[in-house]
Formats: structure tokens, C-alpha cells, sequence
């Protein structure tokens, strides 16, 4: 499969915050009816994207997203995520 977590490029940045790529890692979030749940067991390389919200705002904020994985498959151009902000 894939060795190493893909990268991620930020394609459109948020309009009220900034938005990071990190390397973490942590363990996988497999649901108990996958295959592959006891790989939940163990920590593996990730890769995150990091919102800090502009001081004061609160709401929704947008930001796109292309995921490239080893290989170079990667996910469409247009994939976008909204962030709820609450006080």
C-alpha cells in the first residue's frame, strides 16, 4: 500500500484564519467493522491541516485542498472543507 502519509497543498487559503500542513503522528480511526481496525493499535505517520482562526472571528470559514499521494495520485483540485469557528 502506501508507505508514507501523502502531502497536502493548500489551493485556496481561508478567508479568516491560517491554515498549516503538519506531520503528526497518531493512530488511525478504523471503524470496529474494518479490516484493517487493529491497525488502530498503533501510531503511524499522518499528515494534518492546522486552522487558526483570525483574533475575534467566529463562523464558518472555507479553505481547498488537493491531496498527493506516493505515487503521485492525487485527489481533485476543487476538494474543500468548512470550519465552524464558535466563541
Amino acid at each position: 500500500m502506501y508507505d508514507l502519509p501523502p502531502s497536502i497543498k493548500i489551493t485556496t487559503p481561508p478567508s479568516n484564519g491560517v491554515a498549516t500542513v503538519v506531520q503528526v503522528r497518531d493512530h488511525p480511526a478504523y471503524p470496529k467493522t474494518s479490516h484493517l481496525y487493529k491497525c488502530n493499535e498503533r501510531m503511524i505517520p499522518m499528515t494534518a491541516v492546522k486552522y487558526q482562526p483570525n483574533p475575534g472571528f467566529t463562523g464558518t470559514d472555507h479553505l481547498g485542498l488537493q491531496t498527493i499521494f506516493t505515487g503521485s495520485l492525487r485527489s481533485p483540485d476543487k476538494t474543500e472543507i468548512a470550519v465552524e469557528v464558535t466563541p
